[in-house]
């Protein structure tokens, strides 16, 4: 499946580097430029193929420097991946356009939402992270992520360690590294995934976004735990947030920071929930997304 060509496209950038996206949901759509997960890969915007062509949207879903199909960008911040972005939709003729952000790609539709607020109709994050130098904000979250964060501040060998060993499950041990998301979920995570069938998706996306090794994986997990580089308080075009209180991997406290801080924020926050919500709540989330071009 993910070897067709519309899943495999790439946009050369100003700077020279390839810029890697697929293209999924509706061909003739209203376009959303789609944010997937850490360390993920464009092959996570599959994952709402069917749903999107049922709403009229077209899914650019994209790879992060030094994933997939793009080149690394040695220091890259959130806010580079936008100007990516921006450079892509020009290269598509798109002028009007939706972002969407899931768990870690939320910083990365933030800086969108930031940067481009005349061409965005709407930015949507989904089980969103936020700037996670605060320690209240980690309260609900897994014990064993709390002290990677923790250790992390010190110095990088347990982020290191934890992605070689997630890099070599997915190449190595598929059966484990499914084994493994399961584990560190909440049974209504559980549920969610199983349901979904995405364990063959799951698998093809982690390896691409293992493709170039373990420096741009490490490069992004550390933007994680430093400031994003602007402000919240000055977004100014329409987001709408969506998170699950029952999510052990970006905690509620997380959804409930993000939508202290941007103004213009509409809230959703659903109680039986975790952070595999999108795949329970993908028709409802895109209809919303058609709703606001």
């Amino acid at each position: 499946m993910t070897s067709a060509p519309e899943y495999n496209r790439i946009c050369k950038l100003k700077d020279a580097r390839n810029f890697g996206y697929a293209v999924a949901g509706d061909p003739g759509g209203k376009p959303v430029f789609f944010l997937g997960g850490f360390p993920g890969s464009r092959f996570d915007g599959l994952a709402i193929d069917e749903p999107a062509r049922q709403a009229g949207l077209k899914i650019i879903s994209i790879d992060r420097p030094g994933f997939g199909l793009s080149d690394f960008l040695p220091k890259r911040t959130f806010g580079d991946i936008a100007g990516d972005i921006g450079q892509l939709a020009n290269e598509l003729k798109i002028n009007k356009f939706a972002v969407m952000g899931i768990s870690g790609g939320g910083p990365y539709a933030a800086a969108c939402a930031m940067s481009m607020p005349d061409n965005i109709t709407s930015t949507t994050l989904v089980s969103s992270i936020c700037p996670i130098n605060t320690p209240k904000l980690l309260h609900g979250m897994k014990p064993f992520y709390r002290r990677l964060i923790k250790f992390s501040s010190y110095t990088t060998i347990g982020l290191r360690l934890a992605i070689l060993r997630q890099m070599k499950l997915a190449k190595k041990d598929s059966l484990g590294y499914f084994l493994d998301i399961l584990k560190f979920n909440p049974p209504c995570d559980q549920i969610a995934i199983l349901n979904s069938r995405i364990h063959d998706l799951a698998l093809s996306t982690a390896n691409e976004a293992y493709r170039h090794g373990v420096a741009p994986v490490l490069h992004e997990a550390r933007l994680y735990m430093q400031d994003w580089g602007f402000d919240l308080g000055q977004v100014r075009s329409k987001v709408i947030i969506w998170h699950g209180a029952k999510d052990e991997m970006t905690p509620i406290a997380m959804g409930a920071y993000l939508s202290n801080r941007i103004p213009v924020a509409e809230v959703h926050f659903c109680e039986d929930e975790g952070h595999f919500l999108l795949l329970n709540r993908a028709r409802q989330i895109l209809k919303q997304v058609a709703e606001n071009f």
